[in-house]
């Protein structure tokens, strides 16, 4: 990270910033498919974040930043496991390295879901986007939506799930197409 004067670079402490806080969510996640107990789960989330803020010299923009987050949490918690050793369900690190394994491809899966369902969006015709939008802002409902508008909730309900329906056809084509499904 350093530029060779002893300086952090600031462009890749950036994209590492952006990487870690995009991915936290997924690596909490994941942490939670290798641990039954939330207080671990919780502990291990917190020591992941910090080894990977340690080993931030080996951030490597080029590479999958979420693998690399997830191979760390794996051996976080495995770490963990052994060091607490205390009574309750214990599986063996084959087993969780399969349980490991199936949620970096969930995972994968609902990325490329939410990367197509972005662009589907994109695709709908401008009032069906921003109904669509409004509908799943914040604190909207279809009454408040219907108001605005000033048309039947009824219509708005029925408009909505016409959206969905075509998102949804949308979503399936283009997985499809990406040979992802």
């Amino acid at each position: 990270m350093n530029d060779g004067s002893g300086q952090l670079d600031p462009r890749r402490h950036e994209q590492f910033m952006r990487q870690f806080t995009a991915n936290q969510r997924n690596i909490y996640l994941y942490i939670r498919s290798l641990m039954p107990n939330l207080a671990d789960v919780e502990e291990v989330f917190q020591q992941t974040n910090l080894v990977l803020w340690q080993k931030f010299d080996e951030f490597d923009p080029e590479t999958n930043f979420r693998a690399w987050a997830f191979r760390v949490a794996f051996y976080e918690a495995a770490n963990h496991r052994s060091r607490s050793r205390k009574g309750g369900v214990r599986f063996s690190d084959e087993f969780l390295a399969e349980v490991a394994a199936e949620a970096e491809r969930q995972s994968d899966a609902t990325e490329a879901r939410l990367a197509a369902l972005g662009q589907c969006i994109d695709k709908l015709p401008e009032h069906d986007r921003r109904l669509i939008e409004g509908r799943y802002a914040e604190g909207a409902s279809g009454e408040s939506i219907a108001a605005a508008l000033g048309r039947p909730t009824r219509w708005v309900y029925k408009a909505v799930t016409r959206i969905r329906r075509a998102l949804l056809q949308c979503v399936t084509r283009t997985l499809e197409q990406e040979g992802l499904i």
